[in-house]
């Protein structure tokens, strides 16, 4: 039975830090989304968009640190390890990592300049809840891909 560095071990154990690593994400993606939706558009100051940069920023930090992980000896490799021929799969899912930051950082970085009309903050709102839809795809896909390597779920699919 396969341990790694976060010290858990079997298929049941990885299974069990990728959902907790994803509900992490999710928490804080639900936070932003509190955040907008708290905030009425017309009144969008300057103490709102410090307040958005922050979340956004306790957000990227945890997508970051999944990332680190998974780029690293995470749950991916673990289910290449043990069905190989799930590499090009992993490979192009730890592509979207660099795709995912370098779109919250053009949010965050919109966030910063202060968004001082209802149409830019509305339009900010558009831009990160698409950004939501690509985060929970790309967990979606990972979790399938990691049940698929550690045989949770689907044999030889």
């Amino acid at each position: 039975m396969t341990t790694n560095n976060f010290g858990i071990s079997g298929s049941e154990g990885f299974l069990r830090h990728l959902s907790g690593e994803h509900q992490a994400i999710d928490h804080e993606l639900k936070a932003v989304e509190g955040t907008f939706e708290r905030t009425d558009p017309a009144h969008s100051t300057v103490e709102f968009s410090k307040l958005l940069a922050t979340r956004m920023n306790r957000l990227k930090e945890v997508l970051r640190k999944h990332f680190c992980e998974e780029e690293g000896i995470g749950c991916l490799e673990e289910a290449v390890a043990r069905r190989p021929r799930l590499s090009h799969q992993a490979t192009l899912l730890g592509q979207e990592h660099g795709e995912l930051m370098a779109d919250l950082n053009r949010l965050i970085e919109a966030v910063e300049h202060e968004p001082e009309d209802d149409e830019k903050l509305i339009e900010l709102k558009k831009t990160f809840d698409h950004f939501v839809e690509m985060v929970k795809l790309y967990e979606s896909n990972e979790s399938l891909l990691v049940r698929r390597g550690l045989n949770a779920v689907l044999e030889d699919v």
